[in-house]
């Protein structure tokens, strides 16, 4: 009797681990046997776990530093993410065209600014811009004259060496990377001034589409994506890190997501390197896919203000 207790117990409850809102309690089983393109080719499989205080959802095993750097020199899809330049560009003309429109001021810095399409784009609309990105293709979307506003860094290093930061904090795909993403908030509302402005863009794990694809859902990018938000969840860290959300809009995820869904549904692996044709047909599809922008919710924008 008090074994078939604990093995129904470990079931439904996952490892005590310290989640980002501080929570000691044990976090909750959600999601068993979930893989991606980053983790199948050697055999690995996660579970998501979730805070029965703030919900937030976390990658178990957690991955470390050394995981992660290993990831993404060998087996990160930076060929797939250059051949949907051109939809990331409509995306990032769309994202700032909603920072415009709420005044915000101009003075930007984006952390994991990849090719740096978003940086451009920006500096097209007068932005006075400053990227950092950790991979050395950076710089690849960039014209010469602006190559000198991005620096090849981790967003920790950068924080703790700047002293002050723009106005607008721009992260976008980026917070659901870090190994410890309260701490790179914290310290965010430390270096902006006090009209402080941060824009977020995370996959959002609480949408119609994911109920039904479950396991599947592109956006589960294990072990890269470390942690996994929706609207409460990083309302929560948010608040709890010094800020407060002052507007939420929701998008459609992009192109790369939905292929992500089918080598999800077929278990297929990252390992092999992407044919010259594969290529050209990701970026003619992924070209039209921005009619679709507007439809769905598994991108979650929320903009936030210093409290």
């Amino acid at each position: 009797m008090y074994n078939h207790f604990l093995k129904s117990f470990s079931r439904i409850i996952g490892a005590v681990m310290d989640c980002l809102c501080g929570t000691k309690r044990p976090l909750r089983t959600v999601k068993k046997r979930i893989s991606s393109v980053y983790s199948r080719e050697e055999g690995r499989n996660f579970q998501i776990l979730e805070c029965l205080d703030c919900k937030i959802l976390q990658t178990s095993p957690f991955p470390t530093a050394v995981d992660l750097a290993d990831l993404y020199k060998n087996n990160y899809a930076y060929t797939f993410h250059q051949a949907v330049s051109g939809e990331k560009s409509y995306r990032a003309k769309a994202l700032l065209q909603f920072i415009l429109a709420m005044n915000l001021g101009n003075d930007l810095i984006e952390f994991g600014s990849g090719s740096g399409i978003l940086l451009n784009e920006a500096a097209k609309l007068n932005f006075q811009i400053s990227g950092v990105e950790l991979s050395e293709l950076g710089e690849h979307s960039l014209p010469e004259s602006l190559r000198e506003k991005l620096i090849q860094d981790s967003a920790e290093n950068f924080l703790n060496r700047c002293s002050e930061l723009p106005s607008i904090v721009v992260m976008s795909h980026t917070l659901e990377h870090f190994l410890n993403p309260r701490e790179i908030l914290l310290e965010i509302h430390r270096k902006q001034s006090l009209d402080g402005i941060l824009v977020l863009v995370v996959p959002n794990n609480k949408n119609f589409f994911n109920r039904y694809r479950s396991r599947f859902w592109g956006y589960w990018q294990v072990p890269v994506h470390t942690y996994h938000f929706n609207h409460d969840s990083l309302s929560k860290i948010l608040e709890k890190t010094g800020f407060r959300p002052v507007k939420v809009v929701y998008r459609s995820g992009d192109f790369l997501s939905k292929g992500l869904f089918v080598t999800n549904l077929f278990k297929i692996s990252g390992s092999s390197v992407p044919m010259k044709n594969t290529l050209l047909l990701v970026n003619l599809l992924s070209r039209f896919w921005h009619l679709f922008y507007r439809i769905g919710r598994s991108d979650l924008i929320m903009i936030a203000k210093k409290l």
